[in-house]
């Protein structure tokens, strides 16, 4: 699973980079904001990825 933080404000394109726990996406959104008045709202995604494996069945059912 991957975390990622952008911000949002007019004209800025700072993102924390893909990372695994949720604090650092947390502490880059903090420093951000006290370096950058006025950058106080940031978009955050989480992705997580799913293999189908090979004990799928024909309703794709079962996932492992």
């Amino acid at each position: 699973m991957s975390r990622e933080a952008f911000c949002v404000a007019a004209d800025c394109r700072a993102t924390s980079g893909g990372v695994e726990r949720q604090e650092e996406v947390d502490a880059w959104c903090l420093d951000h904001a006290e370096r950058h008045p006025g950058h106080d709202r940031f978009r955050r995604v989480v992705t997580e990825y799913r293999l189908i494996g090979e004990a799928r069945t024909d309703r794709g059912t079962s996932v492992n």
